[in-house]
């Protein structure tokens, strides 16, 4: 018998294996995630590569972790399987690592640790408020996805706009 705190096993998560070049295959994803109660672990890595690098040529989950880990999204010791819920703690560490969000002073004497880092997306206001172990929808994930595009999107124009001023 599972306890009432059980983490919740996404039954029928979507495809994430299609061809990196496969431009519908992208949007086919986005489209679906939408409909979804509830983003598995490889559901949301795969979004993050997909906002992190448009494409994501990973051949399988744990391929995707591997690239995950590289990039410091996820702590060295993640594990989980890639059809359990990705918790919102895991969601907001890989953001603030795709957009550089360094945080307050805890942020930056540790790093960002799911319970940091979701406290500083929700300061930010780019994730609703809430614990790092919730789950979320996949509306929901894409909110925040939304929020690091656009987050990223006015660095870029900042950073032109110093490169414009400057001499």
């Amino acid at each position: 018998m599972q306890g009432g705190c059980a983490r919740t096993v996404v039954k029928n998560p979507l495809t994430t294996d299609a061809p990196p070049e496969d431009v519908t295959a992208r949007l086919d994803f986005w489209d679906a995630l939408t409909t979804h109660g509830i983003v598995s672990n490889d559901e949301g890595l795969h979004g993050l590569f997909l906002l992190a690098e448009s494409t994501d040529p990973s051949a399988s989950y744990s391929d995707r972790v591997a690239r995950a880990k590289e990039r410091g999204w996820l702590a060295g010791n993640f594990d989980e399987p890639a059809d359990l819920a990705m918790q919102r703690g895991t969601l907001a560490r890989a953001v603030c690592r795709v957009c550089g969000i360094e945080g307050g002073l805890i942020m930056h004497a540790i790093g960002p640790t799911a319970r940091y880092a979701t406290r500083e997306l929700i300061y930010m206001g780019m994730m609703a408020p809430g614990t790092e172990q919730q789950s979320f929808s996949g509306r929901e994930f894409i909110g925040v996805v939304t929020k690091a595009q656009d987050y990223l999107a006015l660095q870029r124009l900042a950073e032109e706009n110093k490169r414009k001023e400057s001499p």
